[in-house]
């Protein structure tokens, strides 16, 4: 009888980490599928991980290079870019 409930409470558990692993992943595309098709900054070029995530941004900050980034990004997608989640930031 302890090993049957112990086999039921592992079953359990591995089907409980199976969804929730599967809730994350689904939030996390529906989140990117939004910033990059649905958002009303979608239609400003920019690269897709700084268009999905701030973590672009804080890469770049860490390593120091921002404003290169930034340059880049302007000779890459013209005057307007999207470097920085939810902004937009014009050469002027």
């Amino acid at each position: 009888m302890e090993v049957m409930v112990s086999v039921h409470i592992s079953i359990w558990f591995s089907s409980l980490l199976v969804g929730i692993l599967w809730l994350c992943t689904s939030y996390i595309v529906v989140i990117v599928v939004y910033n990059v098709e649905f958002h009303p900054l979608a239609q400003y070029p920019g690269p897709l991980w700084a268009r999905v995530t701030p973590f672009y941004a804080l890469f770049h900050a860490y390593r120091d290079d921002v404003h290169l980034s930034i340059h880049k990004c302007h000779a890459k997608y013209g005057w307007w870019s999207g470097t920085v989640l939810n902004s937009v930031q014009s050469l002027t």
